[in-house]
């Protein structure tokens, strides 16, 4: 089974986010309901990154870059109570996962 920090994730569609870093301002708006949710910097970061390609262990190797007086452990617990929490509010989705196992010629196992 594949581990969670191994998946990929994206925002869900009718889904945005806005930021004004300057002055530390960040909001995920649902543009069907016209409800705004503030985010802090972290929580912006992780959601920004949910771009459909990276998987959420790529997302905590750049949390861990950008907060290294942080540890992983907290980070990643971070990271998985907010993309949880999104999931839950249908404002993240999980992209399906590729089916394992290598082929050979024409799709035969080897």
């Amino acid at each position: 089974m594949l581990e969670e920090l191994d998946r990929v994730a994206e925002l869900a569609g009718g889904f945005a986010l806005w930021h004004m870093e300057s002055i530390g301002l960040f909001w995920l708006f649902d543009v069907r309901s016209g409800d705004a949710y503030d985010l802090n910097l972290t929580s912006h970061l992780i959601l920004s990154s949910c771009d459909g390609r990276r998987t959420l262990r790529d997302i905590l190797d750049v949390l861990v870059a950008r907060f290294p007086a942080t540890s992983r452990d907290e980070l990643q617990a971070d990271l998985l109570g907010l993309t949880g929490a999104a999931l839950e509010a249908g404002a993240l989705v999980f992209l399906p996962q590729p089916q394992c196992c290598g082929s050979g010629i024409g799709g035969e196992r080897m």
